[in-house]
């Protein structure tokens, strides 16, 4: 994603809080007793239930692909697929309708700010 430098990342106030999978439905299956990314292992435990509860007419997948496609600055997303099915239910998420304000506001209100860090100098 090409962001002017200097400009935040998103119109949504703040850096991208949704990264790597977090919201996949095997994410719990990823994690180790460490956590993933900036989240221990009980934070996850605690956090995937209540995005589920909050957004319940979604699936995770679609929640994280109109999470990404609701900001102004990506015209595209191409997520991974190990599967013809996953392929198909990502295309479908990303042909169901954007997120509105308020689901975009229990995002922001339930996840950490991820600022991914390796890679750079």
């Amino acid at each position: 994603m090409a962001v002017p430098f200097g400009q935040q990342t998103d119109q949504h106030d703040r850096p991208w809080p949704l990264a790597k999978g977090l919201l996949s439905e095997k994410m719990l299956e990823k994690a180790n007793e460490d956590g993933y990314l900036d989240y221990s292992y009980h934070e996850l435990k605690d956090l995937l239930p209540q995005i589920k509860d909050k957004l319940s007419d979604r699936k995770l997948n679609e929640t994280a692909i109109q999470y990404v496609l609701s900001h102004q600055s990506v015209a595209t997303v191409v997520p991974g697929a190990s599967s013809v099915q996953q392929l198909r239910d990502n295309c479908q998420a990303a042909n169901s309708p954007s997120l509105s304000k308020t689901e975009l506001d229990i995002l922001k209100r339930l996840t950490k700010v991820n600022k991914y860090e390796s890679h750079r100098n």
